[in-house]
């Protein structure tokens, strides 16, 4: 992500020079994260679809194949409902993922960061999720970091299996989301991503080298 601002900064942010300047510096870019809007808030609702089709057209143009979203989120809702809204939230979006060929890939979060607002914490209820929209482009990135807060992780992307598309690392305390910089807290980061796209969420320190 950090050579994708570099390049972009370098190319005066235009799309086609920053493919060009990837191209010729021999990057691939894996993923991508889109705009982090609320989509069941109706007041910004077609602004939502402008600023995330739009990013979705530049993922196409850059050759990202992975597009990782916030799916919406609402006060005193059920499951059900929060389904079928996501669902409906989603479909604008279809159009330019079928014509770019982006995969859009839902996220979970932790009980810290939502309070007491229902939102993806397990992979089971992405799983479940998915099968509900029932998309071939709607997939799955795994955040390490929340589930970290949430206490599990191995089951989570043993059910999510074929639909893990990316995953997102970055280390806590295990209580409150920090978004710290990998390796520096508890967690173990040990990857083997066989060619899953990883987002590393800050700068490792310098005298470390992650292979992947």
């Amino acid at each position: 992500s950090l050579l994708l601002v570099f390049a972009m900064l370098l190319s005066n942010g235009s799309p086609i020079l920053t493919t060009a300047l990837a191209n010729e510096l021999g990057i691939q870019y894996v993923q991508a994260h889109l705009p982090n809007c609320n989509p069941l808030d109706e007041e910004n609702f077609e602004e939502y679809c402008a600023c995330t089709i739009r990013a979705i057209e530049v993922c196409g143009l850059l050759g990202i194949e992975n597009a990782v979203i916030h799916v919406g989120w609402k006060e005193n809702i059920s499951k059900a409902q929060f389904f079928e809204e996501n669902r409906k939230a989603l479909q604008p979006l279809f159009p330019a993922m079928e014509k770019h060929n982006v995969n859009v890939l839902i996220e979970n979060s932790a009980k810290s960061n939502m309070v007491n607002k229902y939102y993806f914490f397990t992979g089971a209820d992405m799983k479940e999720f998915i099968q509900y929209v029932n998309h071939p482009l709607i997939h799955a990135c795994w955040d390490l970091g929340h589930a970290n807060i949430e206490g599990h992780q191995y089951e989570d992307i043993i059910v999510l299996g074929d639909d893990l598309r990316a995953i997102h690392v970055h280390d806590n305390n295990g209580i409150g989301d920090e978004q710290g910089r990998t390796f520096r807290l508890v967690l173990n980061h040990h990857l083997h991503t066989g060619g899953i796209g990883v987002l590393l969420c800050n700068l490792l320190p310098k005298e470390l080298t992650l292979r992947l």
